[in-house]
């Protein structure tokens, strides 16, 4: 891609689909962007309510992970991003969050052909 080059989302679909063997109808293009609008509008802040919603039906899981990010960091500063990232219950509570009440749940894909997939058979249209 060169520098004249859109890079929006749209853009880059409309390119990449041009060339296609198969590709993808004004419909599946529209509903790729939903998809994009969806993951970015408001993910965080949901996954921030129901990882406060856990740590208070969890005390012992809020105080564990207040230990951990007291005995890190005592004092009281900005973070970077791999300190964060080095804190393992930190990690595990925010994975754990996710996989219980994930910020996108309804979204939901169907094959558009008969494939395989790491040895499973994926018929069409599941």
């Amino acid at each position: 891609m060169n520098r004249s080059e859109k890079k929006d989302i749209l853009s880059v679909l409309v390119r990449d689909n041009l060339g296609s063997e198969d590709p993808l109808n004004d419909k599946e293009i529209t509903d790729q962007c939903l998809t994009f609008l969806a993951a970015g509008h408001e993910t965080t802040s949901t996954s921030l309510t129901w990882t406060l919603q856990r740590l208070a039906e969890n005390p012992q899981v809020q105080d564990k992970l207040r230990r951990e990010l007291l005995e890190a960091f005592p004092e009281d500063r900005d973070l970077s991003y791999d300190e964060i990232n080095s804190l393992p219950y930190l990690t595990a509570v925010t994975r754990e969050v996710l996989r219980l009440d994930s910020p996108v749940p309804s979204t939901s894909r169907q094959a558009q052909k008969d494939d395989v997939l790491c040895g499973y058979d994926i018929p069409k249209g599941t």
